[in-house]
Order: structure tokens, then sequence, then C-alpha cells
């Protein structure tokens, strides 16, 4: 019987938990503040001349590794099909897309908020999710973004400032390593729901 509740767990977080599919998007995100050093392989900000390449291969791993996923685990058809789960996906993306359209006007104009607001939306975003599937560590992610983005306000430094400000180093290598630990996290997670028990497996929450 709880083996059967198991897999039912397993079967309707499934396509959430394949967390190796993020890490290169992590990954990516760590390339940026990097490039503020100015560093001769990885280039200057603004450079796309290698990080565009590495985009196009974190969105084509993104379908490989779900191949992956489909030879390991198999595959997962609901009962009932979910019509609104990709208008649901399209809304969150327009709305992220939009909210960094207003708040590059906003701050054009210096009637930005003194602190990251995408950032901070992002990282309200991420509690939520981490409350809603009842995972601790997205939680712990979303207080780290929240606290970077609003380091500006803090330090006073303002939403312009290379380091702390909006989409500084700060904020983008926690994001960056905050996307690449859940990736890490939810993998094992799926992992350990199709261990059996007679291995030794822990099938609590990581």
């Amino acid at each position: 019987m709880q083996d059967l509740e198991r897999y039912r767990n397993a079967a309707q977080s499934y396509l959430a938990l394949q967390g190796l599919r993020i890490i290169p998007i992590g990954l990516l995100f760590l390339i940026f503040p990097l490039q503020r050093l100015n560093l001769p392989v990885l280039g200057s900000q603004g450079n796309c001349t290698l990080t565009l390449p590495l985009m196009l291969v974190a969105i084509l791993s993104w379908f490989w590794i779900g191949r992956y996923y489909e030879k390991t685990f198999g595959k997962v058809k609901p009962l009932v099909e979910n019509r609104k789960a990709p208008v649901a996906g399209f809304i969150a993306l327009f709305a992220f897309i939009t909210g960094v359209i207003v708040e590059m006007v906003l701050y054009r104009s210096h009637l930005g908020p003194p602190f990251n607001l995408i950032g901070a939306i992002v990282a309200a975003a991420t509690l939520y999710a981490g409350w809603k599937t009842q995972r601790w560590y997205y939680t712990l992610g979303s207080i780290l973004l929240g606290i970077a983005s609003f380091l500006p306000l803090i330090l006073g430094t303002g939403v312009g400032d290379p380091i702390y400000g909006e989409f500084g180093v700060v904020f983008t290598v926690l994001f960056g390593v905050s996307i690449v630990s859940v990736g890490v996290l939810d993998h094992l997670r799926l992992v350990r729901y199709f261990q059996p028990k007679g291995a030794g497996a822990d099938v609590r929450n990581p």
C-alpha cells in the first residue's frame, strides 16, 4: 500500500521533479556575472558571442534530458488531460516578460522602486511554489533571492549598482546557484520515489 502511494506521488509530480532539465539554465545564469569581470574567454557584459550559443544549447538540452527521463523512468499520461496547464504556463511567461519590460521603463523614467522588482516577484513565486509543493529547498531559495532583491534598498547602492543592484552579480549568482541546487534536489527526490525500499532507500523528502 505504501509503495502504491509512493508511485502515485511520483506520477503526480513527475514532470515537476525532472530537475536535471533546469541545471543548464542555472549554469547559464552563472556565466552572466562572470562577464562583468571581462574575462577573455567569456567576453564582456552584453557580448552574446558565447552566451547566445550556450542559451540555444540550454534550450535543446531541455528536450535531450527529457528523453533521458523517458528512457529511465518512462512516461506519465494523465487520465484527464489538463488543457489549462499550457495556458497557465504561457500566461506566466508573458507576465514575466511584461514585468521585465515595465521595470525597464520605470527605471529609465526614474519611477521604479529602490529594489530589484523582478527579483522580488521571482522570490515570491518561488516561495509560493515551495509552500504549494512542500519542498523546503524552494522556500530557502526564495528567502535568499528575496534578501538579494532588497540589497539595493538596504545598502543604499541603488538598483543600477553592478554588484548589488538589479540583476547584479549577487542576485544573478544566487539565482543561478538556486536553480542548479533545486534541479539536483528535485532529481534526487524523483529517484528516491522509484527506489525499492529493500535497497535501503529513504523515501522522505530531501
